[in-house]
């Protein structure tokens, strides 16, 4: 079982690209000098991209399947977070942050189908951990995400969650079952 661990760690880690925007929100407006609207559309890009990206991934998820497709899905929201760490401007801001929203778009779902494919007889406990550490990364998106961002800046924070993402491509891809 703890060869499906990549799987539930990606949905923690998309549950704190979902509200990082919300915790950093204070520098990255000073920092780049965005309003309040702009920060909002900038924070909603996120889950636009991860609610339309729903059904052409899930086509992709059932022909690759799990390890292919999260593998690949996580490489790209660590682009994503990089760009947006990169990024001194809205065009880099914005399409960083669609990229994360398309990268953690299959997060839970890839990880139930990886559960159900090797072992669904843990099925309902595999699930209900991984929504756990969903709720925990939710957790360290809050006072955890504040405290980091004082210590690396908002944009050490998402150049480290972009190597985070990379780091769970890498162990989905080559450390989970076929």
């Amino acid at each position: 079982m703890k060869a499906l661990l990549p799987f539930a760690l990606g949905y923690a880690l998309s549950y704190v690209l979902r509200s990082a925007n919300a915790a950093l929100a204070e520098p990255l407006a000073q920092d780049l000098a965005l309003s309040p609207s702009a920060l909002g559309l900038l924070t909603s890009l996120f889950y636009l991209a991860f609610a339309l990206a729903q059904l052409p991934l899930g086509r992709l998820l059932d022909r690759l399947g799990p390890r292919r497709t999260l593998g690949g899905l996580f490489a790209v929201a660590g682009v994503g977070c990089l760009l947006f760490a990169w990024a001194k401007g809205w065009p880099l801001l914005a399409l960083g942050r669609v990229l994360m929203g398309v990268g953690v778009a299959l997060a839970l779902v890839g990880a139930l189908r990886a559960y159900q494919i090797h072992r669904p007889q843990h099925l309902n406990l595999l699930s209900g951990a991984t929504v756990a550490l969903g709720g925990l990364g939710g957790l360290l998106a809050a006072s955890p995400l504040v405290s980091l961002e004082a210590a690396l800046g908002w944009r050490g924070v998402f150049g480290l969650l972009g190597f985070l993402a990379w780091g769970l491509a890498l162990a989905i891809r080559w450390g989970t079952p076929p």
